[in-house]
């Protein structure tokens, strides 16, 4: 009766392990979890309309030209005495900041990618080194300005009167198909100067538009 007892004592245990319930191991956390943070590294990525500072090097060359064209005309300086000391580019345009010698405060322009500039005057209300009219190109009657067409007319009529250029005043700017009237103020005489340019500054032709025996 005892070797039947522990045989079927034998049988049962082995019966029991061979009825291990087959769901435990799922009970074990799966081994390929998927990182959490992986998505995270995107905060870092700068916004798309932040201003981007950069030094007077070679981006943004129409801009840089076309400020140095204005600011020259505004300060009455040569364009080769002037040095640019920031570019600042934002959705307004781009800002480029000038220093003219002589001046103690620096200039400000803000100018489009293309050249087309919008404004350009010392940051400094009594500059010494401003013109008469240092807050920029005159506005013309469509409330745009043409810097390059004024600074072209300058030097025509400067040439034309035999004049030194810091003595002329652009009295007023008028846009048409033709291209840009600017009329100037010539010292000593009795009326204005006009002149034809393009926006471009390239001048098509002066003229008097005063008493000639005056002259």
């Amino acid at each position: 009766m005892r070797p039947v007892l522990l045989t079927l004592t034998a049988a049962v245990v082995l019966a029991l392990s061979a009825c291990q319930p087959a769901g435990e191991p799922e009970a074990t956390p799966p081994a390929d979890v998927a990182p959490v943070a992986e998505s995270a590294p995107a905060a870092d990525a700068p916004a798309a309309d932040a201003p981007m500072s950069t030094p007077s090097g070679d981006q943004y060359p129409a801009a840089q030209s076309a400020c140095l064209d204005a600011v020259a005309a505004k300060a009455q300086v040569d364009r080769g005495e002037l040095t640019v000391t920031e570019v600042l580019w934002a959705e307004a345009g781009v800002g480029v900041t000038l220093q003219v010698p002589g001046s103690e405060a620096p200039w400000s322009c803000l100018s489009d990618e293309a050249g087309n500039v919008q404004g350009a005057a010392s940051t400094a209300g009594g500059d010494a080194a401003a013109s008469t009219d240092a807050a920029g190109p005159t506005p013309a009657a469509d409330g745009q300005t043409y810097p390059q067409a004024e600074s072209g007319c300058l030097d025509a009529i400067a040439k034309v009167t035999n004049t030194d250029r810091a003595g002329l005043k652009v009295t007023e700017v008028k846009s048409a198909e033709s291209g840009i009237s600017v009329y100037i103020q010539v010292p000593g005489a009795n009326g204005p100067w006009f002149c034809l340019a393009n926006a471009d500054g390239s001048v098509q032709g002066t003229e008097f538009r005063g008493d000639e025996g005056a002259l």
